[in-house]
């Protein structure tokens, strides 16, 4: 479970085997059903990230490729460099920044990338060892639900520490 609405978690929570990941904020869902369904054996995974926010238009409106240029912007690299990071042209760097501008209405990138960050839309491009650290994350949580029995032992033992 994440309170970051970061759109790429729930590939990599995929990707690193998880049964079931959720969003905080998310739906209706209270976040304990979740728990018991996974724990019953179900894979649970939202349809998709939270919608966000930006400027005049909405995370949802972006894409992939979009996102990526903002997780370079926020790295504070120049136009050159998110060329060579995503081995893409300098002018298609352009063409996408002034699309995120257009649909967000700022006037230029420090306005996009502060709204981003204060809203915690994105994080900084994963790194290599950051893989590492998520799929042990996981394994860890794993660890302490078969430890621990079951998700109402589990929901116990977190209500007891509130």
């Amino acid at each position: 479970m994440t309170s970051m609405p970061e759109h790429s978690f729930i590939q990599k929570a995929k990707t690193c085997g998880c049964n079931g990941f959720w969003y905080k904020e998310y739906g209706s869902t209270a976040l304990m059903e979740v728990c018991d369904r996974v724990m019953n054996g179900e894979f649970v995974y939202p349809e998709d990230a939270p919608v966000i926010r930006i400027g005049y238009s909405n995370s949802a409106e972006f894409t992939s490729r979009e996102f990526d240029i903002i997780r370079e912007l926020a790295q504070g690299r120049k136009y050159e460099e998110i060329a060579a990071d995503l081995d893409i042209t300098l002018n298609t760097v352009k063409y996408h920044i002034k699309n995120i501008l257009q649909k967000t209405g700022y006037q230029n990138t420090l306005q996009l990338v502060a709204e981003v960050v204060e809203k915690r839309l994105i994080l900084p491009k994963e790194k290599k060892h950051e893989k590492k650290v998520f799929t042990d994350f996981v394994r860890f949580i794993d660890y302490v639900v078969t430890f621990n029995g079951s998700a109402q032992n589990l929901r116990a033992r977190t209500t007891s520490q509130i």
